[in-house]
């Protein structure tokens, strides 16, 4: 939930998506024929209570579009790990700039 102890529309949109595989922007949530679409909406003020049905309209990828969103995900990933090395790289460059040696040289 975020940071709070009352569930709201966005928890349960990540909550499906993470159980059944149905990506946030395939999902199409109802309660009592009205669309949920304000995500930061707490289940009170929409009524909803512990039992109550909520219906789900969704898509799910098909397994060719499942691969390629897992390879941009590696893809996400690696290019994160190399922006890292790159940011300790320029540390170390200004640390050599202002006098620094790394300990090990």
């Amino acid at each position: 939930m975020q940071g709070s102890s009352e569930p709201i529309v966005q928890d349960l949109v990540l909550v499906v998506e993470e159980a059944i595989g149905i990506p946030l922007d395939f999902q199409k949530l109802t309660f009592k024929g009205k669309p949920l679409k304000e995500m930061e909406t707490p289940f009170s003020a929409l009524g909803i209570q512990n039992g109550h049905q909520v219906m789900l309209f969704g898509i799910k990828n098909s397994p060719e579009e499942e691969v390629e969103k897992k390879k941009l995900k590696d893809l996400k990933k690696s290019v994160e790990r190399r922006v890292d090395h790159v940011e300790d790289l320029n540390q170390e460059l200004t640390g050599i700039q202002q006098g620094f040696l790394a300990k090990d040289l």
